[in-house]
């Protein structure tokens, strides 16, 4: 559809040579249906994105960071910091404190593959906040993969990104051979 700049007139009142202004001239209502349907279009759109002013760019480095300090022990990273990087941690202090301070997890890191964003709706599914990034990532146990490509998600709260709860919650579930623990 190639609407001119015509198609597009809204009422404007128009000068004749002798008398001044006459009556408005209106847009045919064809053409304000087809500038409703454009319009209602956009806004669908504009609605359907994960976050208008999400620097993706940013948002990839903040949640790669968090991905490889919350599940790493070796980021050195204090139990207190760790939880209030996990959407609900204070829930889930007590067995992450148990998890961390645990020998079998010596030596855990994480590499981030990708981090996406998915839609709003994708998000309020799959972790029930918006906006929300999808990570695929690995976690080491030595330098070795033990887990690879698993995918997990980080939610944004107040500006700030946190581990999604459901992500947690499900590595924890793996950890204690698939019931999952109080709090998940």
């Amino acid at each position: 559809m190639n609407l001119t700049k015509q198609h597009l007139e809204l009422p404007l009142l128009h000068r004749n040579g002798r008398t001044g202004v006459t009556a408005p001239h209106m847009a045919s209502p064809r053409v304000l249906a087809r500038v409703a349907v454009l319009l209602a279009a956009g806004l669908m759109l504009a609605a359907c994105s994960s976050s208008p002013s999400l620097n993706q760019s940013v948002a990839r480095k903040d949640v790669n960071r968090l991905y490889s300090s919350v599940l790493s022990t070796s980021s050195h990273q204090p139990l207190s910091q760790k939880v209030a990087d996990i959407q609900d941690g204070k829930e889930l202090s007590p067995l992450l404190g148990h998890l961390l301070s645990s020998e079998a997890s010596a030596g855990v890191a994480t590499q981030v593959h990708a981090v996406t964003f998915p839609s709003s709706s994708t998000c309020k599914k799959t972790v029930g906040a918006t906006p929300c990034a999808k990570v695929v990532y690995t976690v080491l146990l030595g330098g070795k993969p033990v887990l690879k490509d698993f995918t997990g998600y980080a939610v944004q709260v107040d500006n700030h990104w946190l581990l999604a709860k459901a992500s947690l919650c499900n590595l924890l579930t793996l950890y204690n051979g698939g019931s999952a623990p109080k709090g998940c």
